[in-house]
């Protein structure tokens, strides 16, 4: 019973993975990536966001600047990828 889903449990299908954005050293401050992925096989967790052995690439949002308020393009770019993930597995949010 442990290892069973609830029926009313939505199955993922598409998550939302971040990671370090590769810049020029004459960019200062943090810069993030974020990634729309669909999962091959539900369960599986993908390290990175090009694990094509995992998951394939729905959409990337590259180069957002990490800044000290909501307002940040990072934070907009993170729920703009939440709600694309959500939208696509047809759940609400």
């Amino acid at each position: 019973m442990a290892n069973e889903m609830h029926p009313c449990t939505p199955i993922v299908s598409h998550i939302v993975l971040e990671s370090a954005a590769k810049m020029p050293s004459s960019c200062w401050g943090t810069y993030r990536r974020v990634g729309v992925l669909r999962l091959r096989s539900p369960g599986s967790q993908p390290r990175y966001i090009r694990d094509t052995h995992a998951a394939t690439v729905v959409r990337t949002y590259e180069r957002l600047h990490v800044g000290t308020t909501d307002r940040d393009a990072y934070t907009a770019g993170l729920r703009a990828a939440v709600r694309l993930a959500a939208e696509l597995d047809g759940r609400c949010i």
